[in-house]
């Protein structure tokens, strides 16, 4: 029978994911397989970041004699491939990394950093997040291509930008400060003067179609994770957190959707 590989494209976002769901697993069972593989995951995710060489995000990377390689690069094509060296090592990593990207990855990184009660570990998220951060603020919240890509495969010089998600960009921002306090609480309080009252603009619009896209409730369940947890109880600014949680919470309320009860759970008990 024979054999592919399909959706590579999709690998940041649930590779974070995974992140996530081995730190839980960790935190309960004290599992040492669960944590091997957290170190193995956060490497891989590192990978990501290290083989652009700007801090640049990545969708995936193979090696250039993967067995699968025709194939991916023939379905991730549009996205543009370009090659890089991590460890030594040729591969061909797949760019036009999306929103969707970057949010899986925070939210793993920012679930591992408290979940997992290793100073090594916690100081390989602290440098990640910090890589991740710089970039975005460097390149003003705009995803931006390095050249060299292959000549069939090109994609686009500018693949998305977080203007006009104030959620997603208070989540990161949230995150780099709670890993790296020293950087980033600055950044962070600034931003979230202005665009705190803003969190839920966008939500409010998803929710009025509860079904379509779904994809969409669960980018907003991973920004809101680390967004609203990690605030102090006493500042002004959770009220509007909350608020936008409640917009998605009531949106998906009675789906049955055993991810977004977790994170339910964790945020209101």
């Amino acid at each position: 029978v024979f054999q592919d590989y399909a959706r590579a494209g999709d690998s940041a976002i649930w590779t974070g994911h995974y992140l996530a769901a081995e730190a839980f697993r960790y935190k309960v069972a004290a599992s040492n397989s669960a944590l091997e593989n957290l170190q193995s995951t956060l490497e891989g995710l590192q990978s990501l970041v290290d083989i652009t060489g700007t801090g640049l995000l990545v969708r995936c990377l193979f090696p250039e004699d993967w067995e699968f390689a025709a194939s991916a690069i023939k379905e991730e094509c549009r996205h543009g491939i370009r090659p890089g060296i991590v460890r030594g090592e040729k591969y061909l990593w797949v760019g036009n990394t999306s929103r969707e990207q970057y949010s899986g990855v925070f939210f793993g990184l920012g679930a591992a950093y408290d979940l997992v009660d290793n100073e090594a570990f916690r100081s390989s998220i602290r440098t990640l997040v910090t890589q991740l951060l710089e970039f975005l603020l460097k390149h003003l919240w705009t995803v931006v291509m390095p050249g060299g890509a292959l000549t069939e495969c090109p994609g686009r010089p500018i693949s998305t930008t977080f203007i006009g998600r104030p959620e997603q960009q208070l989540n990161f921002l949230q995150i780099g400060r709670h890993v790296n306090p020293e950087r980033f609480t600055r950044e962070y309080k600034k931003f979230r003067t202005f665009f705190a009252a803003f969190t839920f603009s966008q939500l409010a619009l998803q929710a009025l179609d509860p079904h379509g896209s779904y994809f969409k409730f669960n980018l907003a369940a991973i920004n809101l994770f680390n967004l609203v947890r990690l605030e102090e109880t006493r500042s002004r600014y959770l009220r509007h957190y909350r608020h936008a949680y409640a917009i998605l919470r009531n949106a998906v309320r009675d789906h049955g959707n055993a991810h977004f009860n977790m994170i339910d759970r964790a945020l209101s008990g």
